[in-house]
């Protein structure tokens, strides 16, 4: 099973589920000191494996939800992505 720190439930939950078989992606928001504060319960409730991923807050051209307006910059206007701004 695989959890992300941007879903529910709580890792707790996942982690008496799952068993040995538990895997976390973790979306990096913050600093060094975060990502531990994150990933420490983590270990302690026995996951298996980390995935980290680390994505810039503004749009790329992968962003299909993002089209670029007549003035040649991304708009936002029917984008409901919040890493879109």
């Amino acid at each position: 099973m695989i959890q992300s720190n941007v879903t529910k439930p709580d890792m707790d939950v996942v982690s008496r589920e799952a068993g040995d078989h538990w895997l976390f992606q973790l979306y990096v928001f913050g600093d060094l000191g975060w990502v531990r504060d994150y990933l420490q319960p983590a270990v302690e409730l026995g996951v298996k494996g980390f995935s980290i991923t680390v994505d810039s807050d503004y749009c790329r051209r992968r962003e299909s939800k993002c089209a670029r307006s007549s003035t040649g910059k991304w708009s936002t206007a029917s984008a409901p992505s919040p890493i879109c701004r």
